[in-house]
């Protein structure tokens, strides 16, 4: 994404200001590292909510919308008490370290209140995508029963109907919970179990933890196989909250809450909500999500609070755009109070950078900071972040505790990463474990990144995709394929979701589109424009496009096709399309098709 820097000032907002240290090695590496001084923190996660509770113990932790669309609340106070008794109730039933709980759930205070009584006691917290549930009875729940039998969990809350029917499904001799109706009397209610009265046993529980213990197994999204279970203690957490609260603190933009869709089966979901926590603010919960259909619960919530700080994927701030545009009196009540909005997981197109920029300018005479940021589920959460005005997000710079090492890479650099928000390996998995690790004790991510600007290293790094999507033509040439996706979603934004980019073992690269919608003959001949002007400027075998065709089979919400966040796996998509690809390279296509030559 390239646009061109206005005179137009940004609203002010107080981030601590960019410090970053490079160093270049002789092998040819680079080390890229935050400069200010490793941060304090605590080292058990249960301590930071604690104090927490006891300095704002009225203060409203988490609301979320009820049958007849009002907010339901609870307090700090009322959280950890429910949760210590969810806690306690755990232990006389037989919790421990080595007794995982699993909750099958979409975010909510319920869910919530499991989470904060496994980290009372230790017992690791195993938060499910509830599309494992939603969608698995077709294909017998295997990626949840692979999942159950990798964790092997004492406990399993199910919050759903459809959750609990898949838990009961495929794990009839774990304890079971459930929040309210129960589809069968083998499951316990909540309310049950949060009225436990608590006993120094608790406490004693609570002693015994220590920085290194797990605290949570948090799954991968299992782009490339199944999900892996990642290891994280009670020291990650611990650095996630402190870099988290070093970038925001000073901002006041969570004084008056977050609202929050991201699933907390994610682990930007889970450490934005469990860093908003520690410094006592609410947690808006937005069960809407950033598609087509799904989005509207988010627009409601959006028009009733008001954020000043909004995070979402690119294709939701793309919806959002649309909202505003049929709506202008809505989109006027946003930007008055909107200060940053925040993406990741992909690059934001150049034309809804522009939209959004232009949207504020009108209705603010002022621009909103549009950051984003760099994290994986085995480092945690965002441990790079681009925090500064700039008219080129990418992912950052790297944040307190982070130092990375760029290992130079065909079409930039790839990147692996230490610091103490790094996790120690992957569960039941050594071989896994030990090849994730270089030699001197780095992570690789397997993302290839590179500078925004080599000659200004302030301007932060840029994501260029993924390892293990390029690929290669007949030719043997190397295709990078995120690369070439980023830069044509800046041009396509508009009509498409997403595009796919094929071509392994052929002779040139071709695209097959998600459209937003049906493209007519004028979108066509724009979409045309567009990719001969991408074209223009990329004549190499390996990123020209020679073929692109919209594809007819339509995304498969909640399942491996679609993550968490909304955003679509690559591999996946393309083995659904196994027909359309091989139709793509036909002389005839049997569909609406462009040819480039």
């Amino acid at each position: 994404m390239r646009v061109q820097t206005s005179t137009v000032p940004y609203h002010s907002v107080d981030f601590p200001p960019r410090s970053f240290s490079l160093q270049k090695r002789k092998d040819g590496a680079l080390l890229l590292a935050s400069s200010v001084p490793s941060l304090s923190h605590n080292e058990r996660f249960i301590d930071l909510f604690n104090a927490t509770v006891a300095n704002v113990p009225s203060q409203i932790a988490l609301a979320q919308r009820t049958a007849d669309d009002s907010w339901q609340t609870i307090t700090y106070a009322d959280l950890k008490r429910q949760a210590d008794s969810a806690a306690q109730w755990f232990l006389e039933h037989g919790a421990d370290a080595q007794t995982p709980i699993m909750v099958n759930s979409h975010n909510s205070i319920e869910h919530a209140i499991i989470r904060h009584a496994a980290l009372t006691i230790g017992a690791p917290y195993v938060p499910v995508s509830e599309g494992y549930a939603l969608l698995g009875a077709a294909d017998d729940y295997q990626r949840l029963r692979f999942v159950l039998g990798l964790i092997k969990p004492g406990f399993i809350f199910a919050q759903s109907e459809h959750a609990q029917e898949a838990v009961l499904a495929c794990a009839p001799t774990a304890q079971l919970i459930c929040a309210d109706s129960a589809i069968d009397a083998s499951f316990i209610p909540l309310a049950n179990v949060i009225n436990t009265p608590v006993t120094d046993e608790l406490a004693r529980a609570t002693e015994r933890l220590t920085a290194d213990d797990v605290t949570a197994y948090m799954l991968t999204s299992g782009s490339t196989g199944n999900p892996k279970a990642v290891l994280h203690t009670n020291r990650m957490m611990c650095q996630a909250v402190a870099q988290q609260k070093w970038m925001m603190e000073g901002t006041g933009l969570w004084q008056h809450g977050v609202l929050e869709w991201l699933p907390w089966s994610h682990v930007s979901g889970l450490y934005v909500t469990l860093s908003v926590g520690v410094l006592g603010y609410t947690i808006w919960i937005d069960n809407g999500k950033p598609l087509p259909g799904m989005f509207e619960q988010s627009i409601r919530n959006i028009a009733e609070l008001r954020p000043s700080y909004l995070t979402n994927i690119p294709a939701g701030f793309a919806l959002l755009t649309q909202a505003f545009s049929q709506s202008p009196e809505l989109g006027r009540r946003f930007f008055e109070k909107c200060r940053v909005l925040l993406f990741g997981g992909a690059s934001l197109a150049a034309p809804v950078y522009t939209a959004l920029q232009e949207m504020a300018i009108q209705y603010t005479k002022k621009r909103v900071l549009i950051a984003s940021g760099y994290g994986s589920t085995e480092t945690t959460t965002g441990c790079f972040a681009a925090y500064y005005p700039t008219e080129n997000p990418g992912i950052g710079l790297p944040l307190p505790g982070t130092v990375s090492k760029l290992v130079p890479h065909s079409t930039g650099y790839e990147l692996r990463i230490k610091g103490p928000m790094v996790t120690p390996g992957y569960l039941n998995q050594p071989d896994a474990t030990h090849d994730m690790f270089d030699d001197e004790g780095y992570y690789c991510t397997g993302d290839i990144v590179d500078f925004i600007d080599d000659s200004e290293p302030s301007a932060g790094l840029e994501f260029n995709g993924r390892i293990a999507e390029e690929f290669k033509l007949s030719s043997g040439t190397w295709v990078g394929s995120g690369l070439i996706r980023t830069r044509l979603l800046e041009r396509l934004a508009p009509y498409v979701v997403d595009v796919l980019i094929c071509g392994e073992n052929r002779d040139n690269v071709g695209v097959l589109a998600i459209p937003k919608g049906s493209i007519g003959e004028s979108q066509w001949v724009e979409i045309r424009a567009h990719i001969e002007e991408y074209n223009s400027l990329h004549r190499g075998v390996s990123e020209f496009i020679k073929h692109f065709a919209i594809s007819a089979i339509p995304v498969v919400l909640g399942s491996s096709e679609v993550s968490d966040k909304g955003s679509i796996n690559q591999k996946v998509a393309l083995k659904r399309r196994a027909e359309e690809v091989e139709q793509l390279y036909n002389v005839e296509p049997t569909f609406h098709y462009l040819r480039f030559d």
